[in-house]
């Protein structure tokens, strides 16, 4: 950074001096002042001792006072009114040096006023200028130096939280100027690829979406007639085939539910999912998905606890909270022990979003699966997670579903200690008496 640095070290420089300019003058006025007041003090010796010396009594020191001062006088009027005094002590030449040494004090107080004042001067324009030179310096560091890094930090953590929607701009040609047009070229690279990947998705979304509704009919009729020949339509089947109809029309299902899933996937994505929003009981809500997933939470040997702790009414389209809720809890039952309990809660808060909680008490998911949990065609497996059955869809769709409603949905989770799914309902309100249905 040596342009920036020289910059610096030469503004920074320029006020020192400046400030060393104005501080020296103000010293040596301090000094020049205390010069002064020596003389006064020396002045006002010079005066006792010229008093004594008309004594008889301690004529001897005063003389020797005036000869050891006489040398440092100046101007030289005093010099020779003190000579007059020790040739010839009498009260005429006492009272020219009380004059002499008077005029001289006067002057000296003057000069002495004169100096307090430049120094008090001096010493208010080095602080001024100090002052500025701070103040200077902390602007230009601000400017030059800790805005582009505050800038360029802010830019960083738009695309650690995937928000692109700055413009580029040309920085100055500085040491962080370049660094700035470094990070925008990364930026624009990353932007662009981002774009592409964009259309790609897009591209797949709309084949995964065409070639879903187009499989989707064949499938019902497959479905349709292996239905009829296991019905015996055909005539009687042995065991066997009976059987191989079986396990035939379960994967025919687990198709047409995975079509179901990949076309509601598909129009969540494009914006174009359809609501049907009504005032709903939470509690009837709840009960519905727990009797729902009863026979499955038997099956398994595990139990479902419903707690709402008040009643109260969510708006929302029922039919699609229900896949939420069903679609968590669901899962949480395939990842619990054996003799254990989902409990599905409701959060009333004072204020603010109401929150729906689906608990297990399975192995957990460790911190990083839980970072890809809602992605699509992502499980949760590994030695201790053994795999579930499924499409993977589950989840990205619930995610799609609750933000469609403007909630936000999550996981809280500690290996061993269990999982904890949830999402927020924004609408919500004490229960009526009467729900009104939304036309």
């Amino acid at each position: 950074m040596k342009k920036l640095e020289s910059k610096a070290i030469l503004i920074l420089t320029a006020g020192l001096a400046i400030f060393m300019g104005f501080g020296s003058l103000s010293l040596l006025t301090t000094f020049d002042q205390m010069n002064y007041s020596t003389k006064i003090h020396q002045s006002s010796i010079l005066l006792k001792a010229a008093q004594q010396s008309l004594r008889s009594e301690g004529r001897a020191g005063a003389r020797q006072t005036l000869e050891t001062i006489k040398p440092k006088l100046d101007p030289a009027f005093r010099a020779d009114a003190v000579d007059k005094i020790l040739k010839n002590p009498n009260r005429s030449n006492l009272v020219f040096l009380v004059d002499a040494e008077s005029r001289f004090q006067e002057f000296t107080y003057l000069t002495i006023a004169k100096l307090n004042k430049r120094a008090k001067t001096y010493g208010l324009i080095s602080l001024f200028m100090a002052t500025i030179i701070f103040l200077g310096v902390a602007l230009w560091n601000r400017k030059k130096i800790y805005s582009p890094i505050h800038q360029l930090n802010a830019r960083m953590l738009d695309f650690l939280n995937n928000r692109y929607s700055y413009e580029f701009e040309t920085p100055e040609n500085t040491e962080l100027g370049r660094l700035q047009t470094t990070f925008n070229m990364m930026a624009q690279t990353v932007l662009d690829q981002i774009k592409a990947l964009q259309g790609l998705d897009k591209a797949k979304s709309e084949f995964l979406s065409i070639a879903s509704h187009e499989l989707r009919t064949p499938l019902t009729s497959i479905k349709g007639s292996l239905s009829l020949l296991k019905g015996g339509v055909a005539g009687k089947m042995n065991a066997e085939t009976t059987n191989l109809l079986g396990i035939a029309l379960d994967e025919t299902d687990r198709l047409i539910r995975l079509i179901n899933d990949l076309l509601d996937l598909a129009k969540i994505e494009a914006g174009s999912f359809p609501l049907e929003k009504n005032w709903v009981s939470l509690q009837e809500l709840a009960d519905h998905a727990a009797k729902t997933l009863d026979g499955f939470a038997k099956t398994a040997n595990v139990k479902i606890k419903v707690e709402i702790p008040e009643p109260v009414d969510i708006e929302i389209d029922k039919d699609r909270i229900l896949q939420v809720i069903a679609n968590l809890a669901s899962n949480a039952i395939k990842f619990s022990p054996e003799n254990s309990t989902v409990h599905l809660r409701g959060i009333i808060p004072a204020e603010g979003h109401l929150r729906i909680e689906v608990t297990d008490e399975g192995k957990g998911i460790s911190p990083e699966d839980q970072a890809h949990i809602f992605e699509k065609f992502r499980q949760v497996t590994g030695p201790e997670n053994p795999l579930v059955k499924g499409t993977g869809l589950g989840l990205a769709i619930a995610k799609g579903l609750v933000e469609e409603h403007g909630g936000t949905i999550g996981v809280e989770s500690k290996p061993g200690q269990g999982a904890t799914f949830y999402f927020e309902i924004v609408n919500w309100r004490p229960a009526q008496t009467q729900h009104v249905e939304a036309s």
